[in-house]
């Protein structure tokens, strides 16, 4: 029994799962976003720009990019882990507009791996605020 009560999603997590991460809902995070997430393990903060959601139930993951000296690196995160303490919206993005002040219908933002100016762009508009 121990294992199924680890298993089972605490309430925070179905909060999350049902607000910021679902399909429908008007507050949910879309790929744009940018994000800082706080665990309770070294690397303790991480900010970056959401590329990804990819829902599956309980097991349902995030993928964050940001450029740290010169350096692309992204991190996924599982809403489900114990690690994950809290998650801070710095800016959102929408369906007509987005982070990167124009147009976008992309689900999935790994065009940004390839551009470098693009990400110091939501960067820059960030630090601005």
């Amino acid at each position: 029994m121990a294992h199924i009560n680890k298993t089972i999603p605490s309430p925070q997590t179905l909060a999350l799962m049902d607000t910021l991460f679902s399909r429908t809902h008007p507050d949910r995070l879309l790929p744009g976003s940018v994000m800082t997430v706080h665990l309770t393990h070294h690397p303790t903060l991480f900010s970056g720009v959401l590329l990804s959601v990819k829902r599956k139930g309980a097991n349902t993951s995030f993928t964050l990019r940001n450029v740290i000296n010169r350096i692309g690196t992204e991190m996924t995160f599982f809403i489900g882990s114990p690690h994950l303490k809290k998650i801070d919206i710095i800016q959102r993005s929408n369906k007509d507009g987005g982070g990167l002040r124009r147009k976008s219908q992309k689900n999935k933002y790994y065009f940004l791996r390839d551009s470098a100016e693009k990400m110091s762009q939501i960067s820059a508009g960030v630090q601005k605020k």
